[in-house]
């Protein structure tokens, strides 16, 4: 059975409503079984339809997860009742406040979110877009990456606060990321880890043992770095799941190497 990936989305706002209709219907009528397709719906553009007209015709189609870009009460209000999962977005402007004062993100939580729940069903907040490559005014200055994961983890705490935070997942909208070892961790707790990641925690771990395009150099610090950022991808990219003891270490440089690629979502 083909799964559309969520990556490959359509942006509804660029669309005439009659060939998103038409998009649909094709996608309706293709000849493997798609299971499950979704969309970027954004509302800059002339002549759009309503959200409610835009969840009805969403609602009749194979379309069941839409990603838009604010928290728009009047799309959220829309979505209720469908069964589409919504993935809403943090905007850039108001990261600064939620890092810097815990307050902010409960109450924007409680005013952007928890009216709409259990109706309408929120997976996912998206914190950011593009954050980590926006200039600042205009010039070089690019914005504090500590700012975005302090908002992430702010948020992540008060929805934990709330028993919400094993159904609505915090990310960020960006660049790639990896999770690497630090540099200086101790050798015991990077065992643990490695063991622990190819262990339990599910990663295939062949690329790192002899013979494999990781194995060199073959290095504790190296294989449980390639383990942590396998764990981290697999697991959604989550801050916490770079966390590992205080070991992890989330970079925006690929760690890749020669023949060694550090997998990626």
């Amino acid at each position: 059975m083909a799964t559309l990936p969520y990556q490959c989305a359509v942006k509804f706002s660029l669309l005439p409503l009659a060939l998103a209709i038409v998009i649909i219907l094709i996608l309706t009528e293709a000849s493997e079984p798609v299971s499950a397709v979704g969309i970027n719906y954004g509302t800059l553009g002339n002549n759009l339809p309503s959200p409610k007209k835009v969840a009805q015709l969403l609602q009749s189609s194979l379309i069941n997860k839409v990603k838009i870009y604010d928290s728009n009460p009047q799309i959220l209000q829309a979505f209720s009742n469908t069964g589409i999962d919504l993935i809403v977005a943090v905007e850039n402007s108001l990261i600064a406040n939620l890092s810097s004062d815990p307050s902010s993100a409960q109450q924007w939580l409680s005013t952007r979110v928890l009216p709409f729940l259990p109706a309408t069903s929120i997976v996912a907040i998206a914190v950011g877009n593009e954050y980590l490559t926006t200039n600042i005014d205009d010039n070089q200055d690019r914005l504090n990456p500590n700012s975005l994961f302090q908002a992430m983890q702010n948020l992540h705490s008060v929805l934990s606060s709330h028993g919400l935070d094993r159904k609505i997942k915090v990310g960020s909208r960006g660049p790639s990321v990896w999770c690497v070892a630090k540099p200086h961790a101790e050798d015991k707790v990077l065992q643990s880890v490695l063991d622990f990641c190819c262990g339990p925690g599910g990663v295939d771990c062949r690329e790192v043992y002899e013979g494999g395009d990781c194995y060199q150099p073959n290095k504790l610090l190296a294989h449980a770095s390639y383990a942590m950022n396998a764990y981290y991808q697999m697991h959604g990219r989550n801050y916490w799941n770079c966390d590992f003891k205080a070991t992890g270490l989330v970079t925006f440089s690929d760690p890749s190497y020669g023949t060694c690629r550090y997998p990626q979502q």
